[in-house]
């Protein structure tokens, strides 16, 4: 899809792509962002330094296909949630196979966007490392690009939370719960990182 098709997608009125779908796309930003550092960075780029952006670059690449990915697949999960509510309700047994798979269906939907979060943390640890070793005239495309990330982890833990609500398996609840604090504490950290970086290098 055309960007501006994706736009006009969002813009709908339909259900989705909705929020999720925009935080994973703002994540596989972000982990472009990385990339382009990565690239001009290397244009001049040699020894020890090469490998290493080369290696940034490889690790850039991966995490902006697999955001990319999960844009459709947060759209798939909710997608998930509506049918599991279509189901027929009529007899007991008809119920609690509804009852599981809505269940079933509010975890998926909580599972995405919390791996949404992990990917867009990896991609904002790249784009900081960018930062301090990429070429200086790049310092505000990397900032860019973790805001991107950093966009993309406050937004995916939103879902997480408002999926979470609807989850009966407290075990399930408390390791997403802890698994986003991790995620947001360190997304935290990075963004100190990379403020400094930007108020000593502008």
């Amino acid at each position: 899809m055309r960007i501006n098709d994706f736009l006009e997608e969002v813009a709908s009125g339909n259900p989705t792509p909705g929020g999720g779908s925009v935080a994973a796309f703002a994540g596989s930003l972000g982990s472009a962002l990385a990339r382009m550092v990565s690239n001009i960075t290397l244009k001049k780029a040699e020894g020890e330094k090469k490998e290493k952006f080369e290696s940034l670059e490889e690790e850039a690449r991966v995490l902006q296909n697999e955001l990319w990915r999960l844009v459709d697949r947060d759209a798939e999960s909710f997608k998930m949630v509506m049918n599991a509510f279509k189901l027929p309700k009529e007899t007991e047994g008809e119920k609690e196979k509804r009852k599981a798979e809505i269940q079933k269906a509010f975890q998926e939907a909580t599972r995405v966007p919390f791996e949404t979060m992990e990917k867009a943390l990896q991609a904002g640890r790249l784009a900081v490392k960018a930062m301090e070793e990429g070429n200086p005239n790049c310092i505000t495309d990397g900032a860019v690009g973790f805001l991107m990330a950093h966009a993309c982890i406050k937004g995916a833990a939103l879902n997480v939370r408002i999926n979470l609500g609807s989850v009966k398996d407290e075990e399930f609840k408390q390791y997403v719960t802890k698994g986003v604090d991790r995620v947001l504490e360190e997304a935290l950290k990075l963004e100190e990182e990379a403020n400094k970086l930007v108020d000593q290098n502008i």
